[in-house]
């Protein structure tokens, strides 16, 4: 059986509620499922997600259930790869550090303007470190001849700059 089967078989041929009580004993229900991306529902660097899953997370949200995406990946791989149900799921994107929900974005915790441009600095003591830094909506690398910045671009489908070198960043922006 093929996962979006088994999804289908397991949230939507009975009522999951009773199911679980037969199982376990226990009432409960289902009110939010969080998945993975890269190794859980796409092999690592992908982004064309089976179409299937987009029916089941608009049946997951029809009955009630949040559905929310937390992964590593930057939000605007998340977007590409959830497209046609970006209106009903949750984003816990770049490790937890930002939350979008219908449209608007949170960066919990971003990092100091001074710290973000020290840090950019230490990396460059590194040179065989591949660095990037995030905000909410871009990712940032120093240089754009590098596998990280083609990496992170083309396989994953971040909107990836380069600052033009380790002691330039973006003014205006989060980290």
């Amino acid at each position: 059986m093929i996962a979006s089967d088994y999804i289908n078989h397991l949230f939507f041929t009975r009522d999951i509620g009773a199911r679980m009580y037969e199982k376990t004993g226990v009432l409960f229900m289902i009110k939010l499922v969080i998945t993975d991306i890269d190794g859980t529902l796409l092999d690592e660097g992908q982004t064309n997600l089976n179409p299937e899953y987009f029916d089941i997370i608009r049946k997951l949200t029809e009955c009630g259930i949040t559905f929310a995406v937390a992964t590593g990946r930057h939000a605007v791989s998340v977007k590409k790869t959830f497209g046609p149900v970006l209106d009903c799921i949750w984003i816990v994107s770049q490790n937890g550090s930002v939350i979008e929900h219908d449209g608007v974005s949170r960066v919990l915790k971003p990092l100091p303007r001074e710290w973000a441009e020290e840090f950019w600095q230490d990396l460059s003591l590194y040179p065989e470190v591949e660095s990037l830094l995030n905000t909410d909506h871009r990712t940032y690398c120093p240089f754009p001849e590098t596998n990280m910045f083609y990496t992170v671009r083309d396989s994953y489908g971040f909107d990836i700059h380069a600052t033009g070198g380790w002691d330039r960043l973006p003014e205006g922006e989060e980290f």
